[in-house]
């Protein structure tokens, strides 16, 4: 399976259906793009996030982040398999200092 480095352009809102977003990826060095709808919580997180926005208690991403970074956990890659309709499964693979690679498999539940 080919793989593609993807960056992030920004988060739009649809102006057809309120309430909806999407984060928007960049495929690096190409002109691909792929929109990953979400909901108004997550854009609002995002946003905070790329704001650089402190927040008057750590968001769930935080909380993540300090568990991991406690641990010395590393989130590597995201794999995404299959683009037919939803990810309905994504492979996280994480690297635990001077460790081998552990991948996880979560169900992501459809919106």
């Amino acid at each position: 399976m080919e793989r593609y480095r993807l960056e992030l352009v920004g988060i739009t809102y649809n102006q057809i259906e309120s309430g909806v977003y999407a984060v928007i990826l960049r495929q690096a060095d190409g002109t691909r793009r792929i929109p990953i709808i979400i909901g108004y919580p997550e854009a609002q997180a995002i946003e905070c996030k790329l704001q650089e926005v402190v927040t008057p208690r750590p968001l769930t991403h935080d909380m993540i982040m300090n568990f991991m970074n406690e641990f010395g956990i590393r989130l590597k890659e995201i794999e995404i398999d299959d683009l037919e309709e939803d990810f309905d499964d994504l492979n996280k693979k994480l690297n635990k200092t001077k460790e081998n690679v552990r991948e996880l498999n979560d169900q992501v539940e459809k919106s």
